[in-house]
């Protein structure tokens, strides 16, 4: 059974059956605790895609659209 990133709830699951007949008890959250202290949690995967392409060619001068609104507002 081949399950490279099987989460820790499932993990628990499919553990619990046999636990129970070896007599080993520990909890979901005790499960969490011990695979965090062994670093042996999944990492979670990006689940987003990149829409922004910042390497265009048209770019805004943000210094000069500053310097124009503070010269229309003396305020800002």
């Amino acid at each position: 059974m081949d399950m490279p990133r099987l989460g820790t709830r499932n993990l628990y699951y499919l553990l619990s059956v046999k636990n129970r007949f070896q007599g080993i008890k520990i909890g979901r959250d005790g499960l969490f605790d011990y695979l965090r202290s062994e670093y042996m949690q999944v990492k979670p995967k990006n689940n987003f895609t990149k829409m922004t392409n910042s390497n265009h060619w048209l770019r805004k001068n943000l210094t000069y659209t500053i310097r124009q609104n503070s010269r229309n507002n003396p305020s800002f």
